[in-house]
């Protein structure tokens, strides 16, 4: 249940440097 945490911090970095 590590790679989901990852995954999450992923996308929400993609989101913040799309902005």
């Amino acid at each position: 249940m590590r790679i989901i945490w990852w995954k999450i911090k992923i996308n929400l970095y993609s989101k913040n440097e799309q902005k």
